[in-house]
């Protein structure tokens, strides 16, 4: 135990935990309860391990590593590189999300640490970094789930992890849609998204891809993960791929002094629903739920793009039919500015923004 860091070290050590694959991990925050006395409480169940820290637990934590770094840090360097300033930037981290500076002194340590620790010790250790920065992201805290900062430091684990620790386990997809279910339309989380389906070889682009369709059906309204998926279908099926970024992947390895480029650019024999397939999916769901959301709508006018057999002409037809119905009973849409609607699905199927959205895209196909 660290005598100065505590506080900081129990953190790391029980956020960081490695717990079996079949095992759910959900961290929260919550505010102080009368008859909880621990700083963090911890609930475990044969599938599901619940770790909620509490809000003095977050003051604590932020007076421990801030006075730590005052006393010992701020003018002495050799401390730097050791794992008590491993700790202290931990407990920084956590209750300054944004802190660039303190980011950059931890990954340095880290890096650090990954020289000179014995092999078994580096394996446990970053293992517990990947854990830790997973359930950061996967957070119930808006100010952790959405930080830039730390979504970029995630890439860069996923990096020194394919160099170095390929044997160690690396969620990425599940922390993805984690975040996303949390707080819908996190930007950083689907774009962090787009880079690592860019990258990662063809069985992780199948599992993200069939993971972010799977979420964006039962999360309409999420602007993000549709944009996510009109992304990555114009990846697959178009031949004008974007590179902007696996470069900037090449430009991290470069940064980090890595000597090779570890990744491919590469979406041959990617094992994904064709695009009839899919847009069958978002056309019952904008049928049959009565949805009133834009983005599924506007994702499949993208996919007519590269695909312009999507919209037969049945089903024009049947949509024309919905507006003619809908405008003989409540009198004539007018188009105007479109904008997101309500989620909620409403009776009669035929809801306004429904027969809107429809009017709107077959006036641009």
């Amino acid at each position: 135990m660290c005598d100065n860091l505590p506080l900081c070290e129990q953190f790391f050590n029980i956020i960081g935990k490695d717990y079996e694959d079949n095992i759910e991990v959900r961290f929260s925050f919550s505010p102080d309860q009368q008859n909880v006395k621990d700083n963090i409480f911890i609930s475990e169940s044969k599938n599901l391990a619940e770790i909620i820290c509490f809000k003095s637990t977050l003051a604590k934590l932020f007076i421990e590593s801030h006075t730590f770094f005052e006393k010992y840090l701020k003018n002495n360097n050799e401390l730097i590189g050791s794992l008590q300033c491993f700790y202290c930037t931990i407990g920084m981290l956590v209750t300054a999300p944004s802190h660039q500076t303190i980011l950059n002194i931890h990954e340095k340590i880290l890096r650090n640490l990954m020289v000179i620790l014995p092999e078994q010790e580096k394996s446990i250790l970053f293992q517990q970094e990947v854990n830790f920065c997973e359930r950061i992201l996967s957070s119930t805290s808006n100010r952790l789930n959405k930080s830039s900062i730390f979504w970029l430091y995630y890439k860069k684990l996923f990096i020194i992890y394919c160099h170095n620790f390929p044997h160690l386990d690396f969620s990425f997809a599940r922390t993805i849609i984690k975040s996303a279910e949390l707080h819908l339309s996190n930007y950083y989380c689907w774009n962090t998204a787009r880079w690592y389906f860019d990258i990662v070889a063809i069985e992780g682009k199948t599992d993200l891809f069939n993971k972010a369709l799977e979420y964006s059906i039962s999360h309409v309204s999420d602007i993000s993960s549709w944009d996510f998926l009109t992304y990555v279908t114009r990846q697959i099926y178009s031949t004008d791929k974007n590179i902007s970024f696996f470069n900037e992947s090449c430009r991290l390895q470069n940064n980090m002094n890595l000597s090779r480029n570890y990744f491919q650019f590469n979406f041959e024999k990617i094992s994904a629903p064709n695009l009839g397939e899919i847009s069958e999916k978002v056309f019952h769901l904008i049928d049959y739920c009565g949805i009133s959301s834009l983005p599924p709508f506007l994702f499949l006018l993208n996919l007519n793009q590269l695909y312009n057999n999507i919209f037969t002409e049945k089903k024009k037809n049947s949509w024309k039919n919905d507006i003619s119905i809908f405008e003989e009973k409540f009198g004539s849409i007018t188009l105007g500015y479109i904008h997101q609607g309500s989620n909620t699905p409403l009776d009669p199927i035929l809801s306004y923004s429904n027969v809107k959205y429809k009017k709107y895209i077959l006036s641009k196909i």
